[in-house]
C-alpha cells in the first residue's frame, strides 16, 4: 500500500472516530435534515444542494490532502492545528462571542476543523 492510500485511509478513519465520538450529534443531524427533506419544495432542493456541496468538500479535501503527502510536516500542521482551532474556539466561546448548541466550550467535535484547514 503507498503513502497516499494509507493517508486516505487514515483521514477516513479520523473521520469516523469524530463521528463515532460524537453519535448523538450525527444523529440529531440526520434526524433534521430527514425532517426538513420530508417538508418538500424549496426546502428540499435547498438540502441537496447542501448534501452536494458537502460531499464534493469531502471529496476534494480527501483528494487534495492525499496528492502531497509529507509526513514529518503533515503531523506537525495537525499538531499546531488542533491547538490553534481549540485556542480559537475557546476564545470565541468563552467571550461569548459565539455559541454553540451543545453548550460546550469549546466543543470538541469542531476543534479537528483547524487541522483540517492548515492541511488543506
Amino acid at each position: 500500500m503507498n503513502r497516499k492510500t494509507l493517508t486516505f485511509l487514515a483521514l477516513a478513519a479520523f473521520i469516523a472516530l469524530v463521528a463515532m465520538a460524537r453519535w448523538d450529534l450525527v444523529m440529531r443531524a440526520a434526524q433534521m435534515s430527514s425532517d426538513q427533506f420530508a417538508k418538500g419544495g424549496a426546502t428540499r432542493t435547498k438540502l441537496i444542494f447542501e448534501i452536494v456541496l458537502f460531499a464534493g468538500i469531502l471529496v476534494l479535501t480527501a483528494r487534495a490532502i492525499t496528492v502531497r503527502v509529507n509526513p514529518r510536516r503533515d503531523a506537525i500542521l495537525l499538531v499546531f492545528g488542533f491547538l490553534a482551532g481549540w485556542c480559537a474556539e475557546a476564545w470565541g466561546t468563552r467571550l461569548f462571542l459565539w455559541r454553540y448548541y451543545t453548550r460546550e466550550a469549546p466543543p470538541l467535535w469542531i476543534v479537528p476543523a483547524g487541522a483540517a484547514v492548515l492541511l488543506a
